[in-house]
């Protein structure tokens, strides 16, 4: 299985993290410190939510999307991220 994760760093000439965190950990800190944050009247960008969007689990079928009601890509998955990542570097520094 090929993930966008995974395709957008290659398309940025990255190497994938070496290090995975469990997700329950890090989301019961996200919300001690969203909870902290709430306490003394401040925001944070750790939030309980964008953790949780940052790690869903999607899966999408590709042949049923195409077949059903007749959508044929003119890019893969790669192809696409490798044109945007060449488009936004045309523009500024990525």
């Amino acid at each position: 299985m090929v993930t966008i994760t995974l395709t957008m760093g290659k398309a940025l000439g990255r190497r994938p993290a070496r290090l995975s965190l469990p997700v329950g950990p890090i989301g019961f800190a996200a919300g001690i410190i969203e909870d902290m944050a709430c306490l003394v009247r401040r925001q944070t960008s750790v939030l309980r939510a964008r953790i949780d969007k940052y790690t869903e689990d999607l899966a999408f079928d590709r042949q049923r999307f195409q077949s059903e009601p007749g959508f044929v890509p003119r890019y893969d998955l790669a192809a696409s991220w490798q044109d945007t990542v060449e488009e936004i570097r045309k523009t500024r520094e990525l």
